[in-house]
């Protein structure tokens, strides 16, 4: 569930860069039994793996 709303965070671009870590934090959602379900997620900056995702109630603001 996590990697659709990775994708589809990605798709709305909902990236925000943290440039020292060399990483980006990537936004998205799901829709799981009519409820919508809230990720976000580390993204490798050099590879492009997402290395952690995790179930949020709300967004944080980057």
């Amino acid at each position: 569930m996590s990697k659709r709303a990775v994708d589809e965070g990605i798709l709305n671009n909902r990236n925000f860069p943290l440039e020292n870590q060399h990483k980006t934090i990537i936004q998205g959602q799901v829709d799981y039994n009519g409820k919508v379900l809230k990720f976000e997620a580390f993204q490798d900056s050099y590879t492009g793996i997402v290395e952690n995702a995790w179930p949020v109630l709300e967004w944080a603001r980057y």
